[in-house]
């Protein structure tokens, strides 16, 4: 009895202590995995911070390695979110098998608008009147990646940009200290520094264009710390890509100098095309009286102006830039409609001897953003989500994020406590921005080809299983996506230009 109740007493006494225990191994492995978390954003946000230290150096050569460097993080922490969606359990086949029904296809860049608003959304039943949908909860669950919340965590509150504006992208001397104020930017220059410009003197409007004198060898010091277009380039894909992988950097770029930058080399372009084509016609008319030099080849009537050799780039980098800043963002695109940012965009875009690469990315870019807030335009005039929705021409999943999203802008705020959404529009913002645009047209006379201008591009996409489909197929689509967007441009074009009345 004695050994019964010794063993029954030993083994009643054990189980507390593994109880004990294994709340002490539990406790260990959350507290492991806490810190292994923190030091992770730790390593990102001093790895970024090094590569902006490298880009506020005076020398081109660590600026270039820092640009590169803060580039190649950027895509590789987007490629890994990509991954980890695509792994998730909601987009695995199997879960798609045992719910019955398909699920929704891995966006593959990351879909960061998906997975920073769906889950929003789905967690306010007041919004809908009800009840999540089982769908909802799919979309909601689906596309979510550590890897990018870390990201998010570790690089929130981060100030980084100012080092690209203090030594790449300098403002203009008289634009800087107004950068943050709501009215419009208007930069005039005379014809000599309209034809001396370009974006690496822009921060020296003010100063006299150089003379025409022999070029001299630059001194050691010079051609050490001088700027170049393709950092200038760097520069700009940097901000863009900023703009729509790291959230908190949405604010700082709608709140910063960037939007002012880029309407001031949008206008200060303009004018330098404008002299080089008046240089070039009259040059042309020398010639016919035989007094132009043998040396110069003045442009033919409807040839566009040859730009220096990078200087196009950089402006194409400039109008994508902008576009990834306005993508989403309702205090960006306010202050573009009030900075004078879209006539000066279209005014470019208008221009019929302007690059034709630039023309097509002014309007590709007015395409995307006009897309963007037609559904939200459309919950102004309408008056309601689903209206708006139809609007947009959203269909299937892209009709339910648009639609989560209208709630949001219909609601008009989260809650107090509630940080706001990355991605979201406000009604206000959309309708201005809207509105700006069609007005442009209208004054132009060319209303009747902003229909065309908003089928330019599909925002939407078509979805390719590129697991499953062939290199092959899948080459073959992209080259013909692109031929018919090539049509589409090159229809456009004529039609602004008046070559052709209809599209």
């Amino acid at each position: 009895m004695k050994g019964v109740g010794h063993s029954s007493g030993g083994g009643f006494l054990v189980g507390p202590r593994q109880g004990q225990q294994e709340l002490t191994d539990m406790f260990v492995a959350c507290f492991e995995a806490a810190l292994d978390e923190e030091l992770r954003g730790q390593e990102i946000s001093s790895s970024f911070r090094a590569c902006f230290d490298r880009i506020s150096s005076p020398y081109g050569f660590v600026r270039n390695e820092g640009l590169r460097e803060a580039l190649q993080r950027l895509c590789d922490l987007s490629l890994e979110a990509a991954e980890e969606a695509a792994r998730s359990p909601d987009n695995a086949p199997g879960s798609a098998a045992a719910g019955g029904s398909a699920g929704p296809t891995p966006h593959l860049p990351y879909d960061a608008i998906r997975s920073s608003v769906m889950p929003r959304g789905v967690v306010e039943p007041h919004a809908t009147g009800g009840q999540p949908s089982a769908a909802s909860g799919r979309s909601a669950a689906s596309g979510r990646s550590a890897s990018s919340e870390r990201t998010q965590r570790a690089l929130h509150g981060a100030h980084y940009t100012m080092s690209v504006f203090h030594r790449v992208l300098v403002p203009s001397m008289d634009e800087r200290a107004r950068y943050n104020r709501g009215g419009p930017v208007t930069v005039e220059l005379s014809e000599a520094a309209a034809l001396a410009w370009n974006t690496l003197n822009h921060a020296q409007l003010t100063t006299p264009p150089p003379s025409a004198t022999p070029a001299k060898k630059k001194a050691p010091g010079v051609i050490l710390t001088e700027v170049t277009f393709q950092e200038q380039e760097l520069a700009l894909r940097l901000l863009q890509g900023l703009s729509l992988v790291v959230y908190d950097q949405r604010r700082v770029m709608a709140e910063g100098p960037l939007i002012t930058f880029l309407v001031e080399v949008w206008q200060c372009c303009l004018q330098h095309i404008q002299a080089l084509f008046s240089r070039w016609r009259r040059l042309a008319a020398l010639e016919k009286t035989g007094d132009a030099p043998s040396s110069t080849a003045p442009l033919q009537e409807e040839e566009p102006v040859r730009l220096v050799t990078g200087l196009e780039t950089v402006i194409v980098a400039s109008i994508d830039a902008a576009e990834a800043a306005c993508h989403y963002n309702p205090l960006a695109l306010t202050r573009i409609v009030q900075q004078g940012g879209v006539r000066a965009l279209l005014d470019l875009g208008l221009c019929p001897y302007a690059p034709y690469d630039i023309r097509c990315a002014v309007f590709d870019t007015i395409s995307v953003l006009m897309q963007e807030v037609a559904p939200f335009r459309g919950a102004v005039t309408a008056g309601g989500p689903s209206a708006a929705a139809a609007a947009g021409g959203a269909k299937g999943e892209e009709d339910e994020l648009v639609q989560t999203m209208i709630q949001q802008a219909m609601a008009g705020s989260l809650g107090r406590k509630a940080a706001p959404p990355p991605f979201l529009m406000d009604r206000a913002s959309a309708s201005k921005f809207d509105s700006a645009v069609r007005d442009w047209f209208s004054q132009q006379g060319l209303s009747h080809v902003v229909s065309a201008v908003l089928e330019l591009r599909d925002v939407r996409g078509t979805p390719i299983a590129a697991g499953a489909t062939p290199k092959a197929e899948v080459a073959r689509h992209v080259q013909r996506v692109n031929q018919l967007r090539e049509k589409q441009l090159q229809a456009l074009l004529q039609a602004v230009d008046g070559k052709r009345a209809a599209l």
